[in-house]
């Protein structure tokens, strides 16, 4: 069963976050891992979410996916992630 890690996310500096991204991609690669959803302006139809940036992710598994958040080359990014961003939000789910 697939699974997914849902980031919500304000960018903050938007030429910081593209070297950012292109750094999640390398290691991403490295789980397998695939974008879904990568950014995009986000139209709320219901209820009060009300995200600014919405990247999904999907993996092989909730399992994989949790190793790629854990990851040495993730968490060797979340300096440059802070410098770019703010208001996140991540979840990791299983898919059907």
């Amino acid at each position: 069963m697939a699974g997914y890690v849902i980031i919500d996310v304000e960018v903050t500096d938007p030429e910081l976050h593209a070297q950012f991204r292109d750094q999640v991609d390398i290691a991403m690669s490295a789980y397998s891992g695939k974008h879904v959803v990568r950014g995009g302006q986000p139209e709320v139809l219901e209820g009060s979410w009300n995200p600014s940036s919405v990247v999904i992710m999907e993996f092989a598994s909730a399992e994989r996916a949790r190793e790629f958040i854990n990851s040495p080359e993730f968490t060797g990014l979340q300096e440059m992630r802070s410098r770019c961003t703010s208001n996140r939000n991540v979840v990791v789910v299983a898919g059907v």
